[in-house]
């Protein structure tokens, strides 16, 4: 294989994989539940604007969740050779429930967002002109 590259390929809230193989092509391998749970995620497309780049590359996002520590992940872009995981951040919560989204934008701008209801993708652009 020359690279892998992940992503919600089907929306279900599953992360799926894309395995390209040198002589082989490609081969998705999809996440597939056993039953069907109750949704217990939630993903954040960030974009950016101003003078933050348009994919918000190297933006963190901090999920303050019911239980345990704070949830962080930041964007990033490029995984492997020839290939790029979906630059979404998704988190995955189990029996957590999320009481307060921070976006921290690389120019130092901060977004603060309600908790929203789990099981879809929120959208999330710079608030700077």
């Amino acid at each position: 294989s020359a690279g892998v590259a992940s992503a919600d390929y089907d929306g279900d809230g599953w992360v799926d994989l894309l395995v390209g193989n040198r002589e082989g092509g490609y081969q998705l391998l999809r996440n597939l539940p056993s039953s069907k749970p109750a949704p217990s995620w939630i993903r954040l497309r960030l974009s950016g604007g101003g003078s933050t780049n348009a994919d918000a590359v190297g933006a963190r996002a901090t999920l303050k969740v019911s239980a345990g520590p704070d949830l962080i992940q930041e964007v990033k872009l490029g995984s492997s050779i020839g290939s790029s995981n979906d630059p979404a951040l998704h988190f995955g919560l189990g029996s957590q429930e999320v009481s307060q989204i921070t976006i921290d934008w690389p120019d130092g701008t901060e977004t603060e967002l309600e908790p929203a209801p789990l099981g879809q993708e929120l959208v999330v652009f710079h608030p700077g002109p």
